[in-house]
């Protein structure tokens, strides 16, 4: 039982209703508790298996909420709009209509609703991967029966066989998204070679244009004012020194030196825990660097807690909710909005302009410091209890 994961619906109060459910929709637990410690109302919910949603019925939820999520490291579900009692109680009685269940009070409703409204949010995604896993095993049965089938002839129990191919194939899977990244940071590297050969092609050519003008009669003359330059000549110059700047900037765009007036942001797709890793691993992440994600997947309180281990100084998302992005700020890293910051792309990486990045970070530190002065008055208020 301790290896099911839960979907966990919570009324938080003077009465706590608690609402549990399997990942598939299957209710195994509804009670309401008077006062219940969360030392408690954790050992309940660990006891049914690993919480991996925690949900409230509130589209702004409670502080205690939002916490009980992080401490319990689950994500957290909550509407976007307010739902009103009628729809609670019709969304409610449609679920238990077949199943014989019995709600006591408002508490146990608002639990069931909040966690029945999860599992609808995460239904089709589940069905999904349900279907997806089944091709795949359908794709792989034969292979991997085959694998265990020698390994059994080879004197190995079954069970014991069947754990080793998967963790085989564990292995390769993770093998193959290093392989990848590899690949990719290869491909950057040569790209940066050519770059660097180009400019110094186009510098050479530039020396042996002036080593040609300076052979003339009254060389002087005509490098210092260029006036007796053919206009052939003078485009050539142009077009040089145009190509040269080029490449400067491309080339300092790939040691992550962005132009005059712009920061570079690190670009990492989705942020979660596996393209964290790898990046650390690669030494992509590096102290006081931006990181920009299309999202977040993933505990965000444990990912915030690794950007700050490594000295992220910001982190730029395309969307965030405030649940999130308090997470984040909770570790001192700031969150902005790609939509603010006004992207622009050179060469697949992201820039912002360095003096709009300063102004929205100053907002952003203000915002971090109110949500320290919060932490700060929450844990006087635990202290003054005692």
């Amino acid at each position: 039982m301790r290896n099911s994961y839960l979907i966990v619906g919570l009324d938080p109060g003077t009465t706590t209703g608690l609402a549990v459910l399997d990942i598939n929709g299957k209710l195994l637990l509804l009670r309401s508790y008077r006062q219940i410690r969360l030392s408690k109302l954790r050992s309940i919910i660990n006891s049914l298996g690993t919480p991996l949603i925690i949900s409230s019925d509130r589209s702004s939820p409670p502080q205690s909420v939002i916490k009980f999520a992080q401490v319990m490291k689950a994500e957290l579900y909550y509407p976007k709009s307010e739902p009103s009692v009628s729809i609670k109680d019709r969304i409610v009685s449609h679920y238990i209509s077949d199943k014989g269940v019995k709600i006591y009070d408002d508490h146990q409703r608002d639990a069931l609703y909040s966690a029945v409204k999860a599992y609808q949010h995460y239904r089709e995604s589940f069905i999904e991967t349900e279907e997806t896993v089944d091709k795949l095993l359908k794709k792989f049965r034969k292979e991997i029966i085959d694998e265990i089938k020698a390994r059994v002839v080879r004197g190995e129990p079954p069970a014991s066989a069947f754990n080793s191919v998967l963790k085989g194939r564990r292995e390769t899977a993770t093998k193959d998204m290093l392989e990848v990244f590899r690949k990719a940071v290869a491909s950057a590297k040569r790209s940066r070679e050519r770059c660097e050969q180009q400019l110094k092609e186009a510098l050479e050519e530039i020396k042996l244009l002036k080593r040609k003008l300076a052979e003339r009669p009254h060389d002087k003359i005509i490098i210092q004012r260029g006036s007796e330059l053919s206009e052939k000549e003078r485009g050539t110059i142009r077009k040089l020194k145009l190509e040269v700047e080029k490449l400067r900037n491309e080339l300092s765009l790939m040691e992550g030196k962005p132009p005059e007036g712009y920061l570079a942001l690190k670009p990492l797709g989705k942020l979660t825990s596996s393209t964290l890793s790898l990046a650390i691993k690669d030494e992509y992440i590096t102290k006081g660097c931006v990181i920009y994600a299309s999202k977040v997947e993933g505990s965000p309180e444990r990912l915030a807690e690794i950007l700050e281990k490594h000295g992220v100084s910001a982190l730029v998302l395309d969307k965030v909710d405030g649940p999130i992005r308090l997470s984040f700020e909770k570790y001192g890293i700031a969150v902005l909005l790609s939509d603010e910051l006004e992207l622009e792309w050179r060469r697949g990486i992201p820039l912002v302009q360095s003096r709009l990045f300063r102004k929205l970070m100053k907002k952003e530190e203000r915002q971090i410091l109110e949500v320290y002065k919060e932490m700060l008055r929450e844990i006087a208020e635990e202290v003054s209890e005692y």
